[in-house]
């Protein structure tokens, strides 16, 4: 990780573990969106964005490279009374079509994304499957 990342990540008021294989930096929600512009403003480049269901809340994870050889994750958490984050989608462009994916797997909102509809279920549906409280119906076959 470079010194420049550290800076941004410590402006940000990020707590940083470097415990496992990829550094990861967990950051407030009202600081998701800054901090992720100022990573880019440094070099930092887009890979991934996903979430895990924790139960009480959905945790938004953010998957940049900082040098050929080396990536991090930034994360922040998203309580289930209010799933919502500022859109990463004006910082990077590819993360429209993750934050779509989040929004329809998770439910969680991105606010400022341009296109908020679903991605793979149909625009009908009302669930989010990868929810831990989503259960499926029982068939008798």
């Amino acid at each position: 990780m470079t010194p420049e990342v550290r800076a941004v990540l410590a402006r940000h008021g990020a707590v940083l573990d470097e415990s496992g294989f990829d550094p990861r930096a967990d950051v407030a929600r009202d600081a998701w969106r800054a901090c992720a512009a100022d990573l880019h403003a440094t070099g930092a480049r887009f890979f991934d964005i996903t979430a895990i269901d924790r139960g009480e809340a959905v945790e938004l994870v953010l998957v940049l490279v900082d040098t050929p050889s080396t990536q991090f994750t930034l994360r922040t958490s998203c309580p289930n009374e209010s799933l919502r984050a500022e859109s990463l989608a004006g910082v990077f462009p590819p993360a429209e079509w993750g934050e779509r994916e989040v929004f329809d797997l998770f439910g969680v909102v991105f606010e400022g994304n341009p296109d908020m509809t679903r991605i793979l279920q149909p625009d009908s549906s009302t669930i989010h499957p990868l929810r831990r409280s989503f259960e499926l119906e029982e068939r008798t076959w």
